[in-house]
């Protein structure tokens, strides 16, 4: 999980509350607040985000990395 920290830091830092970040990304403010106590994970996209708007790269704001979902298999068609 990440770094609930530096998350929180950062955002601060940033001049935001849950609120106004919750609203630039679009996902709720229980959602954010979450992601800062280290009970859910942001998607890759979201965490590209998450940089982008407080500043310090995703691998500061998440040291452990992030959990890939898994890709579905595509189902081929008749041959």
């Amino acid at each position: 999980m990440m770094q609930s920290s530096e998350f929180k830091i950062a955002r601060l830092r940033a001049g935001m509350d849950q609120r106004g970040l919750a609203q630039k990304l679009e996902v709720s403010e229980s959602l954010v607040s979450k992601w800062e106590s280290g009970r859910a994970q942001p998607s890759p996209e979201q965490a590209r985000l998450l940089s982008q708007l407080l500043g310090p790269p995703t691998f500061v704001l998440f040291p452990q990395g992030l959990r890939r979902s898994p890709v579905p298999l595509q189902e081929e068609g008749p041959r």
